[in-house]
């Protein structure tokens, strides 16, 4: 590093103008290596998502290609409804699988949040560099990227709630915490890395990092030598604490408006609330109950498709602005993606998880984006079913507890059904419940059979993702 200052006659005589330029030159083996580190970090992360997440959909396109949507998903709608049918599908003429995001089995992997964090350690005279881009706004590009640069800091919060989760889980203390959104989470580093670090670098708040510098350093020393470990230690302690922060601070919020509901929320809505039973089921299985990233994903896909999509009916319908009044059809044109009269099943993983939030495998992290949807069209072309699957890998099934609390397998094997299903009811022909060894389907995807079936029940509880045969082709 290099710097210089210089007097400028127009300022006055104790103003100084330093200017400074860094460049980071490392050891060419030493770069060369790094590169082959991150080379195979990627393909090990695109190995990780691709076994956990992208895997499973094959057997799912498979089983709907041969079975179609499961009876529970359509046919099963009642708490008394008593014996789940198993001879029972309905096959729509067309059926499009909606991917969801695999965040979530890549931040959760306890592996690739420690390699990641070594990483950051490797590339600390980059960060300083863009600590010193964040530090100025005369030129956007380097603060920009300096951002994200920084944001790299984000993975000692991801490492931060995977042990928490550890801790969590040992101790018992899933009611003590609250799930935390990686797009929020992500978002808060950012403004960490970028506008939050200005402000600590222009501002009187400056002299808390001066004062961390000279933590470490000899008196003899303090006027001309300053140690920036401790600072750079206090500055991923802020990032890898703001999750557990988020967490115990939404908890106590959501406590604190159900015990004291503000005026617009009182009354009915309120003992709504309080109620995870009392919520429609349409709230957990439609697309809006998501995080945030996949929120802003459907918003815009919405307004590009529910306009196309009215395009196209004013098309078929052949109407034009000379002759809209006579040939209008008597249907109006859809007023959005997803019409009201569609019906939405599923998601009941996520009012498993608000009731006892003992069955989430990590309490900590959000599974909600890891949802896909599986939309059935009629034969008009319009959507009349929507089914969100959950991912079995975000579920605990506690097969270790004595307390009628553990989610057991059914022992035999569904052909005619797609995917899983989680219900308290016994399956036709048996009243056994399977035992551990019977685990792993070949389809991980989750349907909860009944609207009422998740209730807590000190019964044992049947669970069937079963083994499905595969479609022979040829």
């Amino acid at each position: 590093m290099e710097g210089t200052a210089s007097d400028d006659a127009s300022s006055s005589p104790s103003s100084y103008i330093v200017t400074f330029a860094t460049y980071a030159h490392p050891h060419p083996a030493f770069a060369w290596w790094k590169l082959a580190f991150r080379v195979a970090l990627t393909l090990y992360i695109l190995r990780v998502a691709y076994r956990a997440y992208f895997r499973p959909y094959h057997q799912l396109l498979v089983n709907l290609r041969q079975v179609g949507l499961p009876p529970a998903a359509v046919l099963v709608d009642d708490d008394d409804a008593g014996v789940i049918p198993t001879n029972a599908s309905i096959k729509y003429p067309k059926l499009v699988v909606v991917m969801g995001d695999p965040t979530y089995f890549v931040i959760s992997h306890p592996l690739v949040a420690m390699v990641l964090i070594v990483d950051f350690w490797l590339s600390t005279q980059n960060f300083a560099v863009a600590t010193s881009y964040v530090s100025q706004v005369t030129e956007w590009w380097p603060f920009l990227r300096g951002c994200v640069y920084g944001s790299k800091a984000g993975w000692f919060a991801y490492g931060t709630m995977w042990c928490a989760s550890i801790l969590v889980k040992r101790r018992h203390w899933e009611h003590k915490v609250a799930s935390v959104d990686a797009g929020i989470l992500g978002i808060a580093v950012v403004i960490y890395a970028g506008p939050l670090f200005y402000l600590l670098a222009n501002t009187e708040l400056s002299a808390l990092f001066h004062i961390i510098w000279s933590i470490w350093v000899p008196p003899s020393d303090q006027m001309t030598t300053i140690e920036t470990l401790p600072g750079g230690l206090s500055a991923v302690f802020l990032v890898g604490s703001f999750p557990l922060a988020y967490s115990l601070a939404l908890v106590w919020f959501t406590r604190e408006s159900e015990a004291r509901p503000w005026k617009p929320f009182a009354g009915s809505r309120a003992k709504d609330r309080r109620d995870a039973t009392a919520i429609p089921p349409i709230d957990f299985a439609s697309f809006g109950h998501n995080d945030i990233k996949v929120k802003l994903l459907w918003l815009g896909l919405s307004t590009c498709l529910g306009w196309k999509k009215r395009r196209h009916w004013w098309r078929r319908h052949n109407v034009n602005e000379a002759s809209r009044d006579s040939t209008t059809s008597s249907s109006p044109p859809p007023s959005s993606l997803m019409p009201s009269s569609t019906k939405a099943t599923g998601g009941n993983l996520h009012r498993v998880f608000h009731q006892d939030v003992r069955y989430k495998a990590l309490p900590l992290f959000s599974l909600r984006a890891a949802d896909c949807f599986v939309i059935g069209y009629d034969a008009n072309g319009d959507m009349a079913i929507t089914m969100r699957l959950s991912h079995l890998g975000g579920l605990d099934r506690r097969v270790g507890d004595m307390d009628c609390s553990a989610i057991r397998l059914c022992p035999i094997e569904h052909d005619q059904s797609s995917v899983g299903t989680l219900n308290h009811r016994r399956c036709v022909g048996t009243n056994a419940i399977g035992p551990e060894d019977l685990t792993m389907a070949k389809c991980l995807w989750l349907h909860f059979g009944a609207k009422n079936s998740t209730r807590p029940r000190t019964k044992s509880v049947c669970s069937s993702p079963t083994r499905y045969k595969p479609m022979r082709m040829g």
